[in-house]
């Protein structure tokens, strides 16, 4: 809460964008504009933005939505597996519904998909997970963000952004302070 207050209070410029760099070239950025000195956002259509926390939240309403309108596939996950990850392997179950597990490591692809999809349909639509073993990318590949509709089509158009993998890519800007 401090941080995000702190945030507000500061002036942001976008200096750049490339999807690419976002797993990878925190170093960087780290290096040649402060540790505390750039961020990552998500812009939206009429030129608000989302913070990591703020489009965590959209991927977990999106996949409920998904869920919901696809009770089946709700129902297949959590039946045969103890919780879902994504590329690397999660031992604990706790941090698979952790977004920041494994979100902004250095070195690492940004991972967190995982975690809305645990947070979907355990808190928001009241499931639990049965199984004995976790899903990982093989067994959720129907389930990718590049597959998911985006849920508040109030803010973001489909037209623009048609799924949670496009807004993520395309929406997303480094900021640097001013």
């Amino acid at each position: 809460m401090k941080k995000e207050q702190e945030n507000k209070k500061q002036s942001w410029v976008t200096v750049e964008w490339d999807y690419e760099w976002s797993g990878t070239n925190r170093a960087w950025w780290d290096k040649n504009y402060g540790k505390e000195n750039w961020r990552l956002i998500w812009q939206l259509p009429n030129k608000e933005s989302l913070d990591f926390d703020q489009l965590f939240a959209l991927f977990v309403d999106s996949y409920a939505k998904y869920f919901e309108d696809n009770p089946v596939d709700a129902l297949f996950l959590t039946n045969h597996f103890s919780y879902v990850y994504a590329y690397d392997f999660i031992y604990e179950k706790k941090e698979a519904f952790d977004p920041h597990a494994l979100y902004d490591k250095q070195g690492k692809a940004d991972q967190f998909y995982h975690a809305a999809i645990n947070l979907s349909l355990v808190n928001t639509l009241g499931l639990e997970f049965k199984g004995s073993h976790p899903a990982g990318r093989g067994e959720t590949k129907f389930w990718f963000p590049s597959q998911i509709p985006i849920e508040r089509q109030d803010i973001i158009h489909p037209a623009i952004y048609p799924t949670l993998e496009d807004f993520y890519k395309k929406a997303q800007k480094l900021q640097i302070k001013k």
